[in-house]
């Protein structure tokens, strides 16, 4: 059994972002079940969101601050850079969890492929007011990799 005990579901791009890090810092975790919005679930995180990351007695949430509880304690390569790649990076993390995330993971892909898949019904008008948005994203995100290939500058974070 691993020290570190990470909450969620494969599914959650957030999930999968934690899931990267701590195999780029070369950690050992378990994976642990969790039903959204169970007892469990809210005792671990009140806002009810997903992943949890519990280390003995420190349990964090959010992605953001998983990476940098991950940064702070353990060795290996750094999630978030320091100077300003590591600004550069805080800025593209908060595009991608506010607008990107809100546009074009939930107004788009999870209406056209997740609801399905848990046998509910698409909201086409989800998605039509989604897709503008996200045909405007999509080429601001595009030039801000073709520089370095990296959000944050010329490593992966």
């Amino acid at each position: 059994m691993a020290d570190l005990k990470l909450y969620g579901f494969n599914m959650s791009t957030f999930v999968r972002t934690v899931r990267i890090g701590l195999h780029e810092k070369g950690l050992d975790y378990d994976p642990m079940p969790l039903e959204m919005g169970s007892e469990e679930h809210l005792r671990l995180n009140p806002m009810g969101k997903i992943p949890v990351l519990v280390h003995g007695d420190n349990t964090i949430f959010e992605t953001l601050a998983i990476a940098a509880y991950l940064d702070a304690h353990f060795d290996g390569p750094r999630l978030i850079p320091e100077g300003a790649d590591g600004v550069r990076t805080l800025q593209w993390i908060s595009v991608m969890n506010d607008t990107v995330q809100r546009q074009l993971s939930m107004g788009v892909i999870f209406e056209r492929m997740a609801k399905p898949q848990f046998g509910m019904e698409t909201d086409e008008a989800v998605i039509a007011e989604n897709l503008p948005r996200v045909e405007c994203l999509l080429p601001a995100l595009d030039a801000m990799v073709s520089d370095g290939g990296h959000f944050g500058g010329s490593e992966p974070t």
